[in-house]
């Protein structure tokens, strides 16, 4: 049979095969780093849609609340002018009826 390597070549032939593995194992870790930080940038990205679809949620609901506030406000408005008015109706009525009965 053929000669047996020397303990160098042996010694190089391993350390080679070693750094292959070592490299190897990281291409592979660098893959699942990449894989993961896409993962993490498309968690990030729903969560930013999601933001913003809350933000504009809010918005609109905010912009609905202040509308109402602007409409219940006119109502009472209307409301008070319309009690001031039967107010005024009422005395203006006693007064007549103050004045009939002095007329009795």
């Amino acid at each position: 049979g053929g000669r047996a390597p020397s303990a160098p070549v042996l010694a190089k032939t391993l350390s080679t095969h070693e750094a292959q593995v070592r490299k190897n194992s990281t291409l592979v870790d660098i893959d699942d780093i990449h894989r993961v930080a896409a993962q993490a940038r498309a968690a990030v990205d729903d969560m930013e849609d999601a933001i913003t679809a809350l933000k504009s949620q809010t918005d609109l609901e905010c912009g609905k609340l202040q509308q109402e506030v602007v409409d219940l406000r006119a109502e009472r408005k209307e409301e008070e002018s319309t009690r001031a008015e039967l107010r005024d109706q009422v005395r203006e009525s006693e007064a007549s009826k103050r004045r009939l009965e002095k007329l009795k």
